[in-house]
């Protein structure tokens, strides 16, 4: 009954100090206006932190001590000095302290008081090193009447009441103290090139937003090489997952701070290799005519990539030289980093561009069309000898453009009596790119497919109706 007692009048005694003043009316001398005043609250102040000079700071969490000091404006984790902190959350934790004041103190609390502040074993204890000394704060019991925490400055021979904000921002985990890697933001069109790499096997994929110089056509954009093999088109659905996979990678969660010691646990022991050259635009004022201009200066990020997380689907993952692991969150990135993933060849027979074009012959079992094309202004068009109309040859070059494979070899198979003889064949000689000459070849391969051979690829299939198509609009030329 003794200890409700005192605790019941320590607890007025607070309430009291919290209402803070008496109020007095007092009449004024004109005009019959009255005027009301206050009594001004007393306000106590426990503590002035100096940030300026502020070297070390040490809390509780979950029942461990964690102890940091600054050096060269950088916050380490003396547990670990080697980790990278973000000192936005110093900055946070300490705004409550310039200075920390209270409306309420209580001088002399014995212990049966002290204990029911949460005093004589503190929650917390926040020990702070400034240039005026070391400097330790006790926080208490929550107050949920007035939403504030019973708090000590240095000793507890003088308790006061903190406001909750100032008491709970001594609470982070290492973890959520890390300064995280940050991944570029990276647009479709800046990206340059992506290189898988697992173990000897290499794959580089290069974009070219205007189309490869050294190609027979623009309609590409995309093409893959694997170690030093020449370069080969990618269909353009799976060049557009590639550049949907890069955009979209992103850090979800991070999971260890010591990538070298958990590397094994997350795969990352023998992790891929994923580095993605980009363009990234910045800004620069002149400094005399304060005119800003904009360059793309060329950027390189290197991610290694483990194992997938069973949970989230995502990708363990850390940045080249990180001590962190994340989870790697992006859509499309299981189908890049499928391994063994064979490349996603175009299924466009030859989408040629007819501007990088000189002349183009036909030839059927029974006719034979050449077409010279001259690019020196207008293009024009001559067929035997006579200049000729684009209208004329327009179906023609359409269907050229728009043949595409509807099955390949692999799927299909042969007729046992598959006949050599070319159905159609068709010779390109290029103004540029690679190669100058060029011959598409069409012969028969089963009751619903011919095989196209070009530029060294054989295994596409076309419908034997779209080959009789062409062999028809080739012949009705003449």
């Amino acid at each position: 009954m003794k200890k409700k007692a005192i605790t019941l009048i320590a607890l007025l005694a607070v309430l009291a100090l919290m209402i803070g003043a008496y109020f007095l009316a007092v009449k004024s001398g004109g005009e019959g206006q009255d005027t009301v005043t206050s009594a001004p609250a007393q306000t106590y102040t426990l503590f002035s932190l100096d940030v300026e000079t502020m070297t070390a700071l040490s809390y509780l969490h979950d029942g461990e001590t964690l102890s940091f000091s600054l050096e060269n404006n950088a916050w380490r984790w003396d547990a670990d000095q080697t980790l990278n902190l973000d000192s936005a959350y110093f900055a946070a934790m300490v705004s409550g302290l310039q200075p920390l004041t209270s409306a309420v103190c209580i001088a002399a609390p014995d212990a049966e008081l002290l204990n029911s502040f949460g005093l004589s074993q503190p929650s917390n204890t926040v020990v702070m090193t400034d240039g005026t000394g070391t400097h330790t704060l006790y926080i208490g019991n929550y107050n949920s009447y007035n939403g504030c925490y019973y708090a000590a400055m240095e000793t507890t021979d003088t308790v006061y009441m903190i406001p909750a904000a100032t008491a709970e921002a001594f609470h982070y985990a290492i973890t959520d103290l890390l300064a995280f890697d940050t991944l570029p933001a990276i647009t479709a069109g800046k990206i340059d090139s992506v290189t898988l790499t697992r173990g000897e096997a290499s794959r580089t994929y290069t974009y070219f937003g205007s189309g490869n110089p050294d190609c027979y056509t623009d309609t590409f954009k995309w093409f893959a090489a694997n170690a030093d093999d020449p370069m080969t088109a990618v269909s353009t659905a799976a060049g557009n997952s590639l550049s949907s996979a890069i955009t979209a990678l992103a850090f979800s969660e991070c999971l260890s701070y010591h990538a070298e010691a958990d590397a094994a646990a997350y795969g990352l022991d023998q992790p891929a290799r994923l580095t993605v050259s980009y363009r990234t635009a910045v800004k620069n004022t002149n400094p005399e005519t304060g005119v800003e201009t904009s360059t793309d200066v060329s950027q390189t990020k290197t991610l290694l990539i483990g194992s997938i997380d069973p949970v989230s689907g995502c990708y363990y993952a850390t940045v080249e030289g990180s001590s962190m692991i994340y989870l790697l969150a992006s859509p499309a990135l299981p189908e890049l980093l499928e391994p063994d993933r064979a490349l996603s060849l175009p299924t466009q027979i030859a989408p040629v561009n007819y501007n990088f074009v000189n002349k183009i012959a036909f030839q059927t079992p029974a006719e034979r069309l050449t077409v010279t094309l001259s690019h020196a202004g207008e293009t024009t068009y001559t067929v035997s000898g006579e200049t000729v109309e684009y209208s004329t040859l327009s179906a023609l070059f359409s269907a050229m453009q728009s043949l595409s494979a509807e099955s390949n070899t692999a799927e299909s198979a042969p007729d046992a009596a598959e006949s050599a003889a070319p159905r159609l064949q068709v010779s390109f000689t290029f103004s540029q790119g690679e190669p100058r000459q060029a011959e598409l070849v069409i012969t028969p391969y089963n009751a619903n497919f011919d095989r196209v051979s070009f530029l060294g690829r054989d295994d596409q299939l076309i419908s034997i109706r779209d080959t009789e198509a062409l062999v028809k609009l080739a012949e009705g030329y003449q």
